[in-house]
């Protein structure tokens, strides 16, 4: 039977760091703008638009989620807020992201276009049906009954907006986009999403896409929509599809946005070998652990190979030289340069683990491993 566990304090404790960050680099305490980049981005704008300062993210109340065990933190990822609002503070966008939750799927008064793709995207990396109703909106908790909009948070590219006098259309200026891609990338950094979702993307110029891509140290294309990604310390699964309100059709949505969704959910689902990249089974405790075969292949620094094992029936750990059996001291060891650590494993037997992810980078032995691109727009 399926599981969801949420976990509010954690939320809190993620929405305080959130708050503090974007009190002393956004929004002061009495929401005045405070940004650094105000100036170069104000002379940023020309002709009949407007910028519109100050619009803050949302963190929903139940971000921090389990699902069967695995960490669920969905962050949406999309190009402004488009609103012509300013001093917008965290409790004020979580209080029109709450409306926008209380209205309709469709009908009178519905959520626009934008929400109601995003709908669509949490059902899906909730493993929802996308097609059911308002009740497929609900999540069974162990805290009772959870919205789905109460389960993600969503970041904008830039966190002010720029609006074409007298319309809807907006975007950011390149200034916009190139000055707030630190509070994108420290956002992320507070947030450790497990899923990194983005709404917008083209085959040139600027977008929600390219600015991403621009947050990310490292990008494993698992395909032309879906990648393992790197920034900084946290690793997620990015999805990187069209923006919901002018692209997702019946038939975008059927060959392309849905099968994405699935494949990046069952991505955030899995494990791999950070050595080899062989798939694993998930173990939440032990996020970087190497396969049996590259377990196999461990070494002192010197380059003798090791041998792990239980001291005896009740566990313990001891290690020797396999050559000639002698006691080797310590728990550090090497794998095809990446720097390792190795000990007893909680129900008995060993578990070696990557102490670095870069370790490898900064030696000779390893190249980086295959697959890491840049990514592809389409």
């Amino acid at each position: 039977m399926r599981t969801i566990e949420i976990e509010p304090e954690k939320s809190a404790s993620r929405y305080d760091q959130l708050a503090s960050y974007c009190e002393s680099n956004l929004l002061s305490s009495d929401r005045t703008f405070c940004c650094a980049n105000a100036d170069a981005c104000r002379q940023s704008i020309r002709g009949d638009w407007k910028i519109y300062e100050g619009q803050c993210s949302y963190l929903g109340e139940h971000y921090e989620a389990l699902d069967d065990g695995h960490p669920m933190r969905i962050l949406v990822v999309a190009m402004q807020t488009g609103r012509p609002n300013v001093g917008v503070d965290l409790q004020r966008r979580r209080s029109q992201l709450q409306r926008s939750r209380d209205k309709p799927y469709s009908g009178s008064d519905s959520r626009n276009a934008h929400m109601k793709g995003v709908t669509t995207a949490l059902k899906v990396l909730w493993g929802i049906d996308p097609t059911s109703g308002s009740e497929g909106e609900l999540l069974e908790t162990n805290r009772g009954q959870v919205h789905l909009f109460d389960t993600f948070a969503m970041a904008n590219a830039t966190l002010c907006s720029r609006i074409k006098v007298g319309s809807a259309k907006g975007q950011g200026t390149n200034v916009m986009l190139d000055r707030c891609s630190k509070h994108l990338r420290e956002t992320i950094r507070i947030l450790e999403p497990t899923i990194i979702h983005s709404q917008g993307r083209q085959k040139a110029g600027r977008c929600t896409h390219t600015s991403v891509e621009a947050a990310c140290d490292e990008i494993e294309w698992i395909d032309d929509y879906v990648a393992r990604v790197r920034i900084g310390d946290v690793r997620a699964v990015w999805v990187s599809l069209r923006h919901p309100s002018m692209q997702w059709g019946k038939q975008q949505l059927k060959d392309v946005v849905i099968p994405a969704l699935e494949r990046a959910r069952s991505l955030s689902r899995s494990q791999e070998c950070p050595v080899c990249r062989t798939p694993v089974p998930h173990v939440a405790r032990h996020p970087r652990y190497l396969c049996e075969s590259c377990a196999s292949e461990a070494c002192s620094s010197d380059g003798r190979a090791l041998e792990f094992s239980n001291v005896d029936i009740s566990g313990g750990f001891e290690a020797v030289y396999a050559d000639t059996g002698a006691p080797y001291e310590g728990h550090v060891c090497f794998v095809r340069g990446f720097e390792c650590w190795a000990d007893e494993y909680r129900f008995g037997g060993i578990v070696i683990e990557v102490r670095d992810p870069d370790s490898d980078l900064r030696g000779t032995a390893t190249p980086r491993p295959r697959g890491f691109r840049r990514p592809r727009p389409s």
